[in-house]
C-alpha cells in the first residue's frame, strides 16, 4: 500500500525479491528502495528489487536503477516478462559476489587477468543453458556498466556518499554473475566507503575497478560475437 509498509515487510520477512511500485502514497517506491538498500548495507539480508512503473521511457528506467533497483518493468505487466526477470535475478543470486575472489592484484590494466576471471560458461549453467537469457543479461551489463562507472567516478570526485553507495551496489550485482571476484570485491569496498562516507582509498580502488570492468565488457562482446548472440 505504501513504501513504509514495504520497508517493514523487508525487515520482518526477508523476502528474496520485492516488486516495488514506484507510485505509492506517503513514502514512494524510490524512497523505499533507498531505505532498504541502506538497511541492507548495514547487515540486512540481501534482496532483489524490481521497480514497477506506469512509464516505459529511458529516463524512468535510469531513475529506478539509480535509486537502487536491480531491474524495472513497465505496467501493465506481462507475465512472461515478470517471470523471466525474477528468474534471472534469482539465478544471479546463486553466485556469491566475492566468492573465489583472488588476493589483491595491482596489475589493474592486465586485461588477460580480468578475462580469465570471467566465467561465462558458469553464468550459462546457472541459467539452465538459456543462451537467449544470458545474451539479454549481458546486454544489460554492456548498457549499464559504463554509466555506473561514470556515476561512481563522479560520486568519488564530489564525495557523494549516497550516490557512490547506490552505483557501486548496482555494479557489484552486475559483475557478480560472471565470476569476476576481484571486481565484485572492489565494488563492495566502494559501496561500503560510500555508506561510511570514507573516501580515502576510493580513487585507488576505482583505478583498479574501471579497467577490470572494461576488460570484462570487451570479453563479453567477443563472447556474444563468437556465440552469434548479438542482436
Amino acid at each position: 500500500d505504501n513504501g513504509q509498509a514495504v520497508v517493514e515487510t523487508y525487515q520482518h520477512e526477508s523476502p528474496d525479491v520485492i516488486l516495488m511500485d514506484v507510485q505509492m502514497p506517503g513514502m514512494d517506491g524510490l524512497e523505499a528502495i533507498g531505505h532498504i538498500r541502506r538497511l541492507e548495507s548495514e547487515g540486512g539480508p540481501p534482496v532483489r528489487i524490481i521497480a514497477l512503473t506506469a512509464h516505459a521511457l529511458p529516463q524512468d528506467r535510469e531513475r529506478c536503477l539509480s535509486a537502487g533497483a536491480d531491474d524495472y518493468l513497465a505496467k501493465p505487466l506481462h507475465r512472461r516478462d515478470l517471470v523471466q526477470t525474477v528468474e534471472r535475478l534469482l539465478k544471479e543470486n546463486r553466485t556469491d559476489p566475492t566468492a573465489g575472489a583472488e588476493r589483491p592484484d595491482h596489475r589493474s590494466a592486465d586485461s588477460n587477468r580480468t578475462n580469465q576471471e570471467a566465467d561465462f560458461q558458469g553464468a550459462l549453467e546457472r541459467m539452465d543453458g538459456d543462451r537467449e537469457l544470458l545474451a539479454e543479461q549481458m546486454q544489460f551489463f554492456l548498457h549499464d556498466g559504463p554509466e555506473l562507472l561514470l556515476q561512481i567516478e563522479q560520486a568519488i570526485a564530489s564525495e557523494d556518499g549516497k550516490q557512490l553507495e547506490l552505483a557501486a551496489h548496482r555494479l557489484k550485482g552486475l559483475v557478480s554473475g560472471y565470476g569476476a571476484g576481484r571486481a565484485a570485491e572492489l565494488a563492495q569496498k566502494l559501496e561500503h566507503a560510500g555508506h561510511d562516507r570514507s573516501f580515502g582509498s576510493c580513487r585507488a580502488w576505482f583505478g583498479e575497478l574501471g579497467p577490470r570492468v572494461k576488460s570484462l565488457m570487451d570479453a563479453m562482446n567477443r563472447y556474444l560475437k563468437e556465440q552469434e548472440l548479438l542482436s
